[in-house]
């Protein structure tokens, strides 16, 4: 058996999320920092370490930070995207709900051109913590960076499995036991199940 790989080179944008969070002040434990509580949209902006400061509001209002829930992979689309849109709030919180309780990311369908403000999903049970008119920080930091990744695609070449294979198709189907069939003492193009003289089928 022999193994041959194919090493094919392509180059990526990287985004590696170094700290994203929601801290409602005056609250305790509400510290947003694990990857499977929060998130942000890939294809939207990114804070500083000292993230944004501000009250949350309903998203499209006047609030520094917006807040709403959405469906899975449904940031593309109504109130939400239309808000990024018009880069009214400084952030934007959002409490993903789906068929379960946990996080439910949407998808970054405009990865490679980002735009808006920055978006922080945040875990259904997060989500609800986060009130009307409640003081929070919202960080997303996020690094941007180009590397090289490498596809292998490995063929396998097993000659020997291959020449058996044909040997054994050949033996069967051109054997002149084959031209006569006992299940029916009919000619091989006219019966319906053909077998060999000793009763087995063809492979």
């Amino acid at each position: 058996m022999t193994f041959l790989p194919i090493l094919g080179a392509l180059g990526l944008l990287f985004v590696d999320k170094k700290s994203t969070k929601v801290f409602v002040q005056g609250a305790t434990a509400i510290a947003f920092v694990d990857f499977l509580l929060s998130l942000p949209l890939f294809d939207g902006g990114f804070t500083g370490a000292d993230g944004v400061r501000g009250k949350l509001g309903p998203l499209g209002g006047g609030a520094a930070i917006g807040m709403t829930e959405i469906a899975p992979n449904t940031a593309a689309a109504g109130a939400l995207m239309e808000a990024r849109r018009q880069n009214r709030h400084q952030a934007i919180v959002v409490a993903t709900r789906g068929g379960t309780p946990g996080l439910c990311p949407s998808n970054a369908d405009n990865f490679l051109k980002p735009f808006g403000p920055p978006v922080v999903q945040v875990s259904s049970e997060a989500g609800a913590g986060l009130t009307e008119g409640a003081e929070v920080q919202v960080t997303a930091l996020v690094k941007r960076a180009r590397v090289d990744a490498v596809n292998v695609t490995a063929r396998i070449r097993h000659a020997r499995a291959q020449s058996f294979n044909s040997q054994r198709k050949l033996s069967l189907f051109e054997d002149s036991s084959y031209t006569r069939h006992r299940c029916c003492s009919q000619a091989r193009d006219v019966c319906p199940e053909p077998r060999s003289r000793n009763g087995r089928n063809p492979i």
